[in-house]
């Protein structure tokens, strides 16, 4: 019976991973509470964090953390890049990011 039961907890902690799983390209997985162009908060992106060089266009995550899978209410994103702000407050921010499936 424990077997069982380890057996189907693997089952499903695996199916949780993968659902959750990011392309290639934008492997850094985040559950965020903001999505949206770099140009909307491109202030405090390149002059308190130091994040330059970005598209305006290109989808920026914040207030983020790296869980799996997303708690309900907060946006599950895929992105490209992972940076830090020296403020500590945004947690991981994501650059080229795409929304995904929670």
């Amino acid at each position: 019976m424990v077997k069982f039961v380890a057996l189907i907890a693997t089952a499903l902690y695996t199916a949780a991973v993968s659902a959750q799983s990011c392309p290639t390209a934008q492997p850094n997985h985040l559950c965020c509470r903001s999505l949206a162009p770099f140009s909307s908060n491109s202030y405090v992106w390149e002059t308190i964090c130091g994040i330059t060089g970005v598209d305006p266009n290109s989808q920026t995550a914040s207030f983020c953390e790296e869980l799996v899978p997303c708690p309900t209410g907060v946006i599950s994103a895929c992105c490209e890049e992972l940076f830090t702000c020296q403020s500590g407050v945004d947690g991981p921010i994501g650059i080229n990011c795409t929304r995904v499936e929670n």
